[in-house]
């Protein structure tokens, strides 16, 4: 007869991270509970006639803005739609990511490897159940304002990070079962330098650097010779001193080119005591300075109410407003009274709101 197996104790690295978890996940809903008195915000949960929970959202409406509503797996033009904002989204990373972690179907490079087969299972399950999640949380499909699946989808691929985290240790782990050798290993690198110079100059630089940190410890470890690794040492630190100077002076060209300025105009006519507002920026952590000095606020209006939008500016300190770019299936009310002539604003940076930020000054 087998004898039981001892129970295994639990401990404390374990205990201590689902004790981190639950406090993370718990913040919200406990904050929620403080603040409106329902730890699900402002969705209201009824059983029959009788509220359990108050709130003005209700959770049909909710369930379909989810992508698991949305998107109807018959329909061509739906899968269309989304490998476009996957694509837009996440772009050759995401491939090569998808790409290794479908490796796992290779066989081990190393016969003697042992089998780690219940991590992988716990991996998988994770995954899954993360996908799962992402496909159920509202707004993962739709935001109510375009109605079904739209290019918007991808702007709520945030909602997915916890399960591309998983598919990348999936990709990490399918990745080491590659020959770790010669070919395979330039490969990888060369995918890295080509998704870094597919990202911007600087990221392209930064991995010019890392491949170059690469070789020469590749060959100090084969070179004995003390001078020789001395002097390898010496000029990768020159390399990464030049190289992260050049980096910072592009990456002051490149903000110039990508925000067009805005952000050096508000710090040179923000006066003190200001606060700059902005409506419809999908970058407004540029409008705070380089210094993060700037106090900003998001100053929506209300529907049909331009005045009381008004004296709420005047009541928020707000004298620079910033609006754009923005996105074509945006309501754009608010841009019309900034424009409307004898109004109560005066443009002083920018020309066109859809292509790039522009300043308004309140009379």
């Amino acid at each position: 007869m087998r004898a039981a197996r001892p129970a295994r104790a639990i401990d404390g690295t374990t205990v201590t991270l689902a004790a981190a978890g639950l406090l993370v996940g718990a913040f919200w809903y406990g904050r929620n509970l403080a603040e409106v008195g329902n730890p699900l915000g402002f969705v209201r949960v009824a059983v029959g006639r009788f509220n359990l929970l108050p709130g003005f959202i209700e959770p049909a409406w909710l369930r379909r803005t989810s992508l698991a509503s949305v998107l109807d797996p018959t329909s061509a033009r739906h899968w269309r739609i989304l490998a476009g904002a996957v694509w837009e989204q996440l772009r050759l990373p995401f491939v090569i990511i998808v790409a290794f972690a479908l490796a796992l179907v290779v066989p081990r490079a190393r016969a003697e490897e042992p089998a780690r087969s219940s991590h992988l299972r716990i991996l998988l399950g994770l995954a899954a159940l993360t996908a799962a999640a992402y496909c159920t949380t509202p707004f993962s499909g739709a935001n109510g304002a375009p109605p079904g699946l739209s290019a918007w989808t991808g702007q709520a691929f945030r909602y997915a990070f916890p399960f591309l985290g998983v598919l990348a240790v999936l990709s990490a782990l399918g990745a080491s079962r590659l020959p770790a050798r010669g070919v395979g290993v330039g490969i990888v690198l060369g995918l890295a330098a080509v998704v870094a110079a597919m990202t911007s100059a600087v990221m392209a630089c930064a991995a010019a650097i890392a491949l170059a940190g690469i070789a020469s410890v590749a060959a100090v470890r084969r070179t004995p010779d003390p001078m020789t690794s001395t002097v390898a040492c010496v000029l990768l630190c020159v390399a990464v001193t030049a190289g992260t100077f050049w980096m910072r002076a592009r990456r002051d060209v490149e903000r110039a080119r990508v925000y067009g300025g805005a952000p050096e105009f508000i710090a040179t006519h923000l006066r003190p005591g200001e606060t700059v507002g902005y409506v419809f920026s999908p970058r407004s952590y540029v409008f705070y300075g380089k210094h993060f000095t700037n106090e900003v606020v998001y100053v929506p209006a209300q529907a049909g109410n331009p005045e009381g939008w008004i004296d709420e500016l005047r009541g928020r300190r707000v004298g620079l407003l910033a609006v754009g770019p923005v996105e074509e299936w945006r309501n754009r009310s608010e841009i019309a009274w900034l424009s409307a002539p004898g109004g109560h604003f005066v443009r002083v940076f920018g020309t066109d709101p859809r292509s790039g930020p522009v300043v308004y000054r309140l009379r």
